[in-house]
C-alpha cells in the first residue's frame, strides 16, 4: 500500500515501522506506543536481524538505538539511507551535541533523546513524507538531467554532422576543378563545318543548325558557336595569319598544281670566260637543270655566228647555244625558257 499516492483518511495509520534496540524495555515501549497509533511495528535487537527483515519486507521508517554493543549502527544507517532510501531516526540516552551531530552526519533524519515521548511517534510520519517528496524530486531531477543530457547529446551529434558536412564542403571546395579537355578542330572536321555552312549559307548558319547537321560525337554547341564566330570574322577579313587562315591556305595550296620552276642564270655569270663584247652585250639564258658540267676549255666565239635574242626565235637560240656549248645535254631542246 502506498501511503502517499492513495487517498487514505486514516493516515498515518498503517505506517510500517522497524524498531532496533538491545534494550527490551525500550522495544516494549516503542511497540506499545505504535500500536496505539495504529502503526505496524517489527522489533529486533541487532542490525543483522534488521537487515534480514529489510530483505523480506518493506518499511516506511526505522527507529534504532545509537549505541548497540558490538554493532556498527552508523554503518547500518549509511547503508539503509543510501541504498534503500528509507528514513532512519536514531535515539539514545546520550544527549550530547556531538552524538547528535554524528548521527545526522551519518544519514539520520532525526535524533531522539530517551526516555521516549509519545508525541515524537505521532509526528514521525513527517519524515516519511519528506523522504518521499525528496525522492520524487530527485527522480524528477534525474529525469530532467537525463533529458538535458539526451538533448545535449542530440545537439552534439547534430553539430558533429553539420561540422562534418562543412568539412566535406571545404574539402570539396579546396579540390581544384577538373579541367575540361580542350576540343580540337581537325582538318576533316573543319572541312565538314565549312561544307555545312556553305550549304546553309553564311547568313542562315546558326550554331544549333550546324551542330545538328554535323552530328559529330563530342562536338558541343559552344564549340560550334565559337568556331562559327571566328569563321565569319575570317570571311570579313577580321582574322589574319590565324590557324583558320592557314588551314584555308593549305587547302587551297593542295588544290593548285605547282609548276616546275626553272632557275635561269646569265651566261656571263655561269661562264665567266665569255666576253660581253663577243655576244654583243646580250645575256643568253640557259636552264640550270639542263646544263652538264662545262668543259675546262671553251670554244672560241669567233667560230660561231651569234644572233641576238630579239632577232631570232626560240629554236635559233637553242641552236646557237648548242653550237657554243657542245657539252650541253640534248635535253635542252625540251627545256622551258
Amino acid at each position: 500500500m502506498n501511503l502517499f499516492t492513495t487517498n487514505i483518511p486514516s493516515f498515518p495509520a498503517g505506517l510500517r515501522v522497524l524498531a532496533v534496540d538491545h534494550d527490551t524495555y525500550d522495544l516494549y515501549t516503542i511497540h506499545h506506543i505504535c500500536n496505539q497509533l495504529h502503526y505496524q511495528v517489527t522489533a529486533c535487537s541487532t542490525t543483522s536481524e534488521a537487515m534480514h527483515f529489510l530483505s523480506e519486507q518493506h518499511f516506511d521508517i526505522i527507529v534504532i538505538e545509537t549505541h548497540i554493543p558490538q554493532q556498527d549502527t552508523y554503518g547500518f544507517v549509511q547503508q539503509v539511507t543510501s541504498h534503500l532510501k528509507i528514513p532512519v531516526i536514531m535515539m539514545s540516552l546520550d544527549n550530547r551535541t556531538c552524538s547528535v551531530m554524528d548521527s545526522i552526519s551519518n544519514g539520520a533524519c532525526s535524533y531522539w533523546a530517551k526516555p521516549l515521548d509519545e508525541n515524537l511517534f505521532k509526528n514521525m510520519w513527517q519524515h516519511v513524507v519528506r523522504q518521499h517528496l525528496v525522492q520524487k524530486e530527485s527522480e524528477a531531477k534525474g529525469l530532467k538531467k537525463r533529458g538535458r543530457e539526451h538533448l545535449v547529446q542530440k545537439e552534439s551529434e547534430a553539430k558533429g554532422l553539420k561540422k562534418r558536412g562543412r568539412d566535406d564542403e571545404v574539402h570539396v571546395s579546396k579540390q581544384p576543378p577538373a579541367k575540361k579537355a580542350r576540343f580540337s578542330w581537325t582538318d576533316d572536321l573543319h572541312q565538314k563545318f565549312v561544307s555545312v555552312v556553305n550549304h546553309l549559307g553564311i547568313k542562315n548558319a546558326k550554331p544549333k543548325k550546324v551542330l545538328k547537321i554535323m552530328d559529330c560525337p563530342g562536338l558541343e554547341l559552344q564549340h560550334v558557336a565559337s568556331h562559327l564566330q571566328k569563321y565569319k570574322m575570317y570571311l570579313d577579313g577580321g582574322i589574319k595569319n590565324s590557324k583558320m587562315n592557314q588551314k584555308n591556305n593549305e587547302t587551297q595550296a593542295q588544290d593548285q598544281e605547282i609548276d616546275e620552276t626553272e632557275v635561269f642564270f646569265s651566261l656571263t655569270d655561269f661562264f665567266p670566260d665569255l666576253n660581253d663584247d663577243d655576244i654583243h652585250n646580250n645575256n643568253y639564258a640557259v636552264s640550270a637543270e639542263s646544263i652538264d658540267s662545262p668543259s675546262t676549255s671553251l670554244p672560241q666565239l669567233g667560230q660561231y655566228s651569234m644572233t641576238p635574242p630579239d632577232q631570232c626565235d626560240d629554236f635559233d637560240i637553242f641552236s646557237n647555244l648548242t653550237d657554243l656549248f657542245p657539252n650541253l645535254n640534248d635535253e635542252i631542246h625540251n627545256g622551258m625558257w
